[in-house]
């Protein structure tokens, strides 16, 4: 044991630069197989970074990214810039074991679903970060819900105030922020505070189906805006009858085909909003992920009276699980909002708040992000690649430029036999998460198409994605290749 802790534990480790794998993820996989293999003792240190990357004649940002990928699935402790140590493994008869043969226990899907849009990989996920701001939480608060602000939890609150200005260049107050039960738990409250009235409220078309229901369940008439190129055409809402009185938008990153809102069409939306007392939600739900060039400002940062309620949540970068949202509403509705949660209570939960408030204040959710966005960017090159080489006569990409999936376009001569509803519904048997286009059409037949999901999946892993989505397509549509 002593020559570990003394020697350290140093891998033997070649990489191939030739290879299609990243060198990063070649390395994850190196030192993984080590650990498991040459099974070092827990607190074990290993080589710095720096000298990991010498090592290797390898960038020191690709030693980086391994250790922190193996730090946040367990194998290693530590952090960047206070040393790397082994974490505690399996135990030994289990590895002796595995290498004799013997079956080993099922391990858990990681990605249940091939290409599910918005599913984020939660093996990336920094547990250990995670896990010290819940028991700092745990020792720090006591009684949890025994006279807990329904807005939420007020370090939250500052922390995601100061996480906007820098990430979506929206300044508000604390006050102005309720933390909500996802984003859909926040469009719950907005519809509970804001009663059905003669006017309608008007979505994106194509747009979510589950907005649709909501607003339908909660007695709102609902009009879809059509969307093209340069976002949703705003200039039709000034000829809806009954004008809406709510108008919900997706305008960083429009759902489901990835346009952005134009420029002219933001100013456009906000004058009519204001000059017909209407209000606008912006749901922000992936906007942190765009790939080319600095991330737009959200439309609420160019909103300066009080038209716009900016939806947030953490679903798609933190965990879907966690089930935690935000509202940031116009001061005129704070009233609303709060009587609204008097009546109804709060369905975000208060326990994860404090330590998602520290985890904000810590540095590690935007450490979190900025990695994942990294990490997401190149599986998205690594599809958008497969996708030429293997269907680039069947299938064109729409708008690819952010998020955690993009629409892909049969090509014209494929298009009479392209069955959106019935791939879905195929691939749905075989393992596939891949959402159809038209279903999020509710007026008219809709525009086919494939939304195929990303984030959620090693290099890898799209890989025999698209062996088996090839497989798919060949058996749903004739002349899939052309002779």
């Amino acid at each position: 044991m002593n020559q570990w802790r003394d020697a350290g534990f140093v891998p033997a480790i070649s990489l191939e630069r030739r290879a299609g794998r990243p060198l990063w993820l070649q390395l994850v996989d190196g030192l993984r197989s080590e650990l498991v293999s040459r099974r070092p003792p827990s607190g074990t240190p290993l080589p710095s970074t720096r000298e990991l990357a010498r090592m290797l004649g390898v960038a020191r940002g690709t030693a980086v990214a391994a250790y922190e990928q193996l730090v946040a699935e367990g194998c290693l402790t530590g952090r960047r810039g206070a040393g790397h140590y082994v974490a505690e493994l399996p135990a030994a008869g289990a590895a002796e074991g595995a290498r004799r043969g013997s079956p080993a226990p099922p391990q858990p899907a990681a990605t249940p679903d091939l290409f599910r849009p918005g599913q984020p990989d939660l093996r990336l996920f920094p547990r250990l970060e995670w896990s010290r701001c819940m028991a700092r939480a745990w020792r720090r608060r006591n009684a949890w819900a025994q006279g807990a602000d329904p807005f939420g939890d007020p370090d939250l609150r500052r922390a995601i105030a100061q996480h906007l200005v820098v990430w979506r260049s929206i300044r508000t107050s604390p006050e102005q922020i309720v933390i909500t039960a996802g984003s859909i738990g926040g469009l719950e409250l907005l519809f509970r505070a804001l009663p059905p009235s003669p006017d309608c409220i008007a979505i994106e078309e194509p747009g979510y189906p589950v907005i649709r229901h909501l607003a339908a369940g909660f007695g709102h008439r609902v009009r879809g805006i059509p969307v093209d190129g340069a976002g949703m055409r705003v200039e039709m809402l000034a000829g809806s009858s009954p004008l809406p009185a709510l108008v919900i938008v997706t305008p960083s990153r429009q759902f489901p085909l990835g346009h952005l809102l134009a420029p002219e069409r933001r100013r456009v939306l906000l004058d009519w909003a204001e000059a017909g007392h209407a209000f606008i939600v912006e749901d922000d739900y992936d906007s942190e992920y765009r790939y080319g060039g600095r991330p737009v400002p959200a439309l609420a940062a160019m909103d300066r009276r009080g038209r716009v309620i900016y939806a947030g949540t953490f679903s798609k970068v933190f965990s879907a699980g966690i089930r935690l949202g935000y509202l940031v509403v116009p001061e005129r509705l704070i009233g609303a909002i709060r009587s609204a949660l008097r009546r109804f209570g709060t369905r975000a939960s208060i326990v994860p708040q404090p330590a998602l408030a520290m985890f904000l204040e810590s540095g590690a959710f935007a450490r979190h992000l900025r990695r994942t966005r990294r990490i997401y960017d190149a599986r998205r090159r690594f599809l958008l690649d497969g996708l030429e080489r293997r269907f680039g006569d069947l299938l064109r990409p729409g708008d690819t430029s952010g998020g955690m999936a993009f629409a892909v376009f049969p090509r014209s001569a494929f298009a009479p036999d392209f069955d959106d509803r019935a791939l879905a519904r195929a691939g749905a048997g075989e393992g596939f998460g891949f959402a159809a286009l038209s279903d999020h059409f509710a007026e008219g037949p809709g525009t086919r198409g494939l939304l195929l999901g990303f984030a959620a999946h090693e290099e890898g892993e799209i890989a025999e994605g698209l062996d088996r989505l090839e497989a798919l397509l060949e058996a749903r549509i004739l002349n899939l290749r052309r002779e």
